[in-house]
């Protein structure tokens, strides 16, 4: 039994090296690079508006529900809701499209697939669509995304026998990282009011 699932695991493994960035990235457009890219992201603006305005719509009636009494406060929490809707949005697709035009342009260059050329690159190098959010949105990705990467660091140390196991470990860590990301998040807000 683990002879076959260790056979299976190198086979896929063989497979996944050499497949073209048309099958693993893009296989609806396998020719053209540059249409798979472009096919996603905008695929992509029609899902991501109905998921970021849902969101931002209840952001705003949560936020706003009590300070609405006018006509003028109404256009203005609507246009800062379409502004908020059209910069995630914004964000979301030119982020998708980007990973798989820097995943092909990297398969282009090395001419295979690694992990680091299918995920880590390309999501590292597609962070300059973060530009279309709004700053204070950035702040927020930033601790997400932070609290999985030290997450998935730790994963990675126990595997390599580096750190101990724990049990619970991995979130543990995961908390902890936010909770320091929040304090100096709060901090810095503190700073910042205190110059006004």
């Amino acid at each position: 039994m683990d002879q076959s699932m260790s056979a299976q695991r190198l086979r896929l493994l063989t497979e996944f090296k050499t497949m073209g960035c048309g099958e693993l990235m893009h296989p609806w457009a396998a020719h053209s690079c540059a249409k798979g890219s472009a096919d996603i992201a905008v695929a992509t603006i029609w899902n991501a508006t109905k998921v970021y305005g849902s969101l931002h719509a209840i952001s705003t009636v949560a936020k706003h529900a009590t300070t609405i009494r006018t006509l003028g406060a109404l256009l203005k929490a609507l246009k800062r809701l379409l502004d908020k809707t059209l910069c995630s949005t914004a964000f979301l697709s030119s982020y998708i499209g980007s990973i798989i035009a820097v995943a092909c342009l990297l398969h282009r260059l090395i001419g295979r697939n690694t992990m680091a050329t299918v995920g880590f690159l390309p999501g590292s190098l597609a962070g300059w669509s973060l530009l279309f959010e709004t700053p204070h949105r950035r702040h927020e990705f930033a601790m997400y995304v932070a609290n999985f990467a030290v997450r998935i660091v730790f994963i990675r140390l126990q595997r390599l026998g580096i750190v101990a196991p724990l049990s619970f470990g991995a979130p543990l860590i995961g908390w902890a990282s936010l909770l320091v990301l929040l304090h100096y998040r709060n901090k810095q807000t503190k700073q910042q009011q205190q110059q006004q």
